[in-house]
C-alpha cells in the first residue's frame, strides 16, 4: 500500500488559527476603538450640556442681583413703617408685594410690563460660544411670583457640538421672617451710658437695683490718658444711706472714680466685670463680688463705718497699674480713714502691682515755692499710719556738714515752720557755708541705718521730698526713694520700730478692724509690702518676686477701648474714635443736631405701640434739661438720649438705654434700672418720628445704623407679661437668593 505524505500539514494548520485570530483581533481593535469615540463624543456632548446648563447658570446669578437689590429695598420700607399699626400678616404682605414692584419694575420691558427686558437677560451671558433667545420673552405675574417665560440657551463648541435648553424662570417672593439682621453693636447691652458720670442719690433704706451693662466717664477727666490725681474725677458715686446693687450685667466701667459714699451700700455683683480708674470707699460699705480691674488705688476713707468685701471665692482682684514714677498709674490698696474693715478672703487671684504714695501734691505751696510732688512708699497694701516712716528725722535736717558726724541739727524737727525754712534756706544757700537741708549720712536712731544707705551711690537730694503747707506755714521733708529701696527701708523700719512698741501697729489697729486674706489663693502678688490684721496681731510681708506682667499687660487697652467703644477689644477702635468720647463714638451728631434743629426747644418724644402685644415703645431726644423721666416698665421700654446740655434725672423705674452726653441721676424710691433685650433693641430701631415735617429713623440716629439693625421682628416666643417676647430666632431656615429661583418646563437638544 501506497502511504500518504503529511508533512507541512502542521504548518498550514497554525497560519489558518494565527489567522483566525488576527482577524478576531483586528475586529476586537477595531470594536474598542469605536467604543472608545462612542465615550469620547458622548463626554463632548455632556460637557457641551454642561457649557450650555453654566451659561443658564450665569443668567440665575444676574437674576440674584435683581433679587438681592428688591430684597433689600422691600425689607427697608417695611422695617421704616414698622412702628404703624401693621400686623405681622399685614406686614408680610406689604414685605412681599414691594419685593414684587421692585423686582418687577427691574425686570420688565420698560414698553409692556406684560413682557420682561430681554436685552437684559441677554446681558447676563458673556460666552461668545452661546447665544440666548428670549422668545416671546412673557412675563408672567402670578402675585408672590414671576415666571420668564421661553428663555432658550444654544451653546455650540468648537467641534460644532451644539446644545440647546429652553426653560421658563421662576422668582418666588421671600418670607419676611428668613431675613437675618446684622449685629448690633456693643452700645445695645448697656443699660446707662453717661459721658459725666452717673449719681444714684436715693434716701436712706431704699434700694436701686441697676442691670445691664453700665458705663461712666466723667466730665472733670479733660485728657483722658493723663489723669491728674489732683482732678478727683466721680464717674460713678453711690450715696444718701441707700442700697444699690448692680446686678446681671457683663461689664460696670468707671471712667474715673467709682465713689461710694454717706451710709450708703454698693453691690456688685459676680455675673459683671468692674473696670474703673480707682475705687473710694468713705463712710459706706462695698460688697465687690465681680472680677475687678482697678488702675490706680483702692481707697478706704471716713472715720466709721466703712466696709470692703472683695470677691465670692474665685473672684479676681487685678490692681494693675505697674509704674514706679506716676502715682496715678501705679495701683495700691489704702486704708486711709478710721477702723476700717478689708475682707478679702473671697479673692482667689489678688495683684496688687504698684505702691501706695503719700499724696503730698495736694497740698497748697503757695506762690512762692515749687510745686508739690507725691512720695512713693515701699508698700502696695498700706494704713495711713505707716506714712510717718517716710519722715526724715529732725536729726537729719539742717545740719552744718554733711558728715556722719556733723554738727547737731539746726532745728531738729520735722515739720518745720516756714520761716524756719527760709532761714535754713538762706544759710544753705550762703557762700562758704557748710548747711544742708538734709544729711544723708547720719544714721537714724531708730534703725541705725543712714538714708544714703538706701541710695546706692545716688545723691541725697533726688531721694529727698521737700512738701510745702501753705495752708499751715509748714515744710515736711520725706524720704522719697525708689521702689526696690523704699521697700527695704520701710521693713527696716517696721522691724525696728516693733522691738521699739509697736507705733505702726498701734496706727494699724487705729485705721483698720481687720485686713483679711485668702489662706491659699492661686496667686497673691503684690510689688510692695503688705500687711495683715485680724483684730489682734498685725504682720508685715514682703512684696513678691513674681513676674505677673503678661498678665497685666493688656488690662490697660482693654480699659481703654471700654471707655472708647464700650468693649474689651482694643483691636476694634478705629484711628478716628481714639480720642473721641463714647458718646460721639456711637451718636450721630450731625442727625441729632438736625433733629434738635426741627423740633421743638425740649427735643423730641414719639412713642409707638405694638398692636400684637399692647407694649408702647418711646424714642426720647432731649436737647435742655435736667430731662425728668418717670416711666412704666411694665408697659414701657424706652431710648433716651440727650445732648451735653441736658442732665437726665430718673425717678421711678427704668428699662431701656439711656444715653447721656451729661450726667445720670438716679433719685426717688426704690426701683430697678434694666436694659433690653436684643429683640427690644431692635423694636426701637424700627421707630420713625417726624421733625418739622421730616420723618427719621431712629437707627439714623446712630453711627453706621441702618435698616439691618431691626431684622426680624416677628420671630419671637412671646415674652411674660404682655409685653415683648425674648427676642429668640424662629428655626425657620434662611432663604438664600438662589433657594428663590427655580426652572419649570424644561427641555434640551
Amino acid at each position: 500500500m501506497k502511504q500518504r505524505n503529511n508533512k507541512g500539514s502542521s504548518i498550514v494548520l497554525v497560519l489558518v488559527v494565527f489567522a483566525i485570530i488576527g482577524i478576531l483581533a483586528t475586529a476586537a481593535l477595531r470594536l474598542s476603538v469605536m467604543n472608545f469615540q462612542m465615550k469620547a463624543t458622548d463626554s463632548q456632548i455632556k460637557n457641551n450640556f454642561y457649557s450650555a446648563e453654566s451659561v443658564l447658570d450665569q443668567v440665575t446669578v444676574g437674576l440674584q442681583n435683581y433679587v438681592s437689590d428688591a430684597y433689600t429695598v422691600a425689607y427697608t420700607e417695611t422695617m421704616e413703617a414698622y412702628a404703624s399699626s401693621l400686623s405681622a400678616t399685614a406686614r408680610e404682605a406689604q414685605f412681599k408685594a414691594s419685593f414684587m414692584a421692585q423686582l418687577k419694575s427691574k425686570l420688565a420691558d420698560p414698553a409692556d410690563a406684560s413682557f420682561y427686558n430681554a436685552s437684559l437677560i441677554t446681558s447676563m451671558v458673556d460666552s461668545p460660544s452661546a447665544t440666548v433667545d428670549c422668545g416671546t420673552h412673557r412675563l408672567v405675574d402670578k402675585g408672590t411670583s414671576i415666571t420668564l417665560c421661553d428663555v432658550t440657551v444654544t451653546y455650540t463648541d468648537a467641534k460644532d457640538i451644539t446644545s440647546i435648553i429652553r426653560t421658563d424662570i421662576n422668582i418666588a417672593a421671600p418670607s419676611m421672617r428668613s431675613v437675618t439682621s446684622t449685629s448690633l453693636p456693643d452700645l445695645f447691652s448697656y443699660s446707662l451710658i453717661a459721658n459725666s458720670g452717673i449719681s444714684i442719690e436715693q434716701g436712706n433704706g431704699q434700694t436701686v437695683t441697676v442691670s445691664g451693662n453700665v458705663y461712666a466717664g466723667s466730665d472733670e477727666v479733660t485728657n483722658r490718658y493723663n489723669w491728674n490725681p489732683a482732678n478727683r474725677s466721680k464717674s460713678i458715686c453711690t450715696e444718701g444711706g441707700a442700697t444699690v446693687i448692680f446686678s446681671g450685667g457683663s461689664y460696670v466701667t468707671a471712667e474715673g472714680d467709682f465713689y461710694v459714699s454717706n451710709n450708703s451700700k454698693t453691690v456688685v455683683d459676680s455675673t459683671a466685670q468692674l473696670w474703673a480708674k480707682n475705687i473710694v470707699v468713705d463712710n459706706a460699705e462695698m460688697d465687690i463680688l465681680s472680677n475687678t480691674y482697678v488702675a490706680d488705688d483702692l481707697t478706704l476713707n471716713g472715720r466709721y463705718n466703712t466696709k470692703v468685701i472683695l470677691g465670692t471665692g474665685n473672684s479676681k482682684y487685678y490692681g494693675y497699674g505697674d509704674s514706679t514714677t506716676d502715682a496715678a498709674s501705679s495701683s495700691a490698696i489704702i486704708l486711709n480713714g478710721k477702723n476700717c474693715d478689708l475682707d478679702m478672703s473671697g479673692l482667689d487671684e489678688l495683684a496688687v502691682a504698684g505702691y501706695s504714695y503719700i499724696g503730698t501734691s495736694r497740698f497748697d505751696a503757695g506762690a512762692a515755692n515749687p510745686a508739690n510732688g507725691n512720695v512713693q512708699m515701699g508698700e502696695s497694701i498700706s494704713v495711713k499710719g505707716n506714712q510717718i516712716a517716710y519722715l526724715i528725722p529732725g536729726s537729719c535736717i539742717g545740719t552744718n556738714g554733711n558728715t556722719a558726724s556733723a554738727a547737731t541739727s539746726l532745728y531738729s524737727k520735722n515739720p518745720m515752720t516756714m520761716t524756719e525754712y527760709q532761714a535754713l534756706e538762706a544759710l544753705v544757700g550762703a557762700e562758704d557755708s557748710d548747711y544742708v537741708f538734709v544729711n544723708g549720712r547720719i544714721p537714724y536712731t531708730k534703725t541705725g541705718k543712714s538714708l544714703s544707705d538706701y541710695l546706692n551711690g545716688a545723691e541725697v537730694s533726688t531721694c529727698v521730698q521737700t512738701v510745702f503747707d501753705n495752708t499751715k506755714g509748714l515744710v515736711y521733708f520725706y524720704a522719697n526713694l525708689p521702689a526696690d529701696e523704699a521697700e527695704q527701708y520701710y521693713s527696716d523700719y517696721y522691724a525696728a520700730d516693733k522691738s521699739d512698741g509697736g507705733k505702726l501697729d498701734m496706727y494699724t489697729s487705729f485705721y483698720s478692724n481687720q485686713i483679711k486674706y485668702n489662706n491659699s489663693p492661686s496667686m497673691l502678688y503684690t510689688a510692695g509690702t503688705y500687711v495683715s490684721y485680724d483684730g489682734n496681731v498685725v504682720n508685715l510681708y514682703s512684696g513678691s518676686t513674681e513676674d505677673i506682667s503678661s498678665k497685666i499687660s493688656r488690662m490697660p487697652k482693654t480699659f481703654e477701648a471700654l471707655t472708647t467703644i464700650l468693649s474689651p477689644n482694643f483691636s476694634a477702635i478705629q484711628p478716628e474714635q481714639k480720642d473721641k468720647t463714647v458718646f460721639e463714638n456711637f451718636i450721630n451728631t450731625d442727625v441729632l443736631n438736625d433733629v434738635f434743629s426741627h423740633g421743638d426747644s425740649h427735643g423730641i418724644n414719639f412713642s409707638y405701640t405694638d398692636p400684637t402685644t399692647g407694649f408702647k415703645y418711646r424714642v426720647i431726644i432731649a436737647k435742655q434739661g435736667p430731662y425728668n423721666l418717670t416711666l412704666d416698665t411694665s408697659k414701657e421700654v424706652a431710648i433716651l438720649i440727650t445732648s451735653s446740655d441736658c442732665d437726665i434725672v430718673l425717678n421711678s423705674g427704668f428699662r431701656g438705654i439711656a444715653i447721656c452726653d451729661g450726667k445720670i441721676s438716679a433719685k426717688g424710691n426704690s426701683y430697678t434700672i434694666e436694659g433690653v433685650t436684643e429683640q427690644e433693641a431692635r423694636r426701637l430701631m424700627a421707630a420713625t418720628f417726624t421733625a418739622g415735617g421730616k420723618t427719621y429713623h431712629a437707627y439714623e440716629l446712630f453711627k453706621g445704623g441702618n435698616a439691618s439693625w431691626i431684622g426680624n421682628l416677628d420671630e419671637e416666643s412671646g415674652g411674660s407679661g404682655g409685653g415683648p417676647g425674648d427676642g429668640s430666632d424662629s428655626t425657620e431656615a434662611t432663604d438664600s437668593y438662589a433657594d428663590l429661583i427655580t426652572y419649570s418646563n424644561w427641555q434640551k437638544k
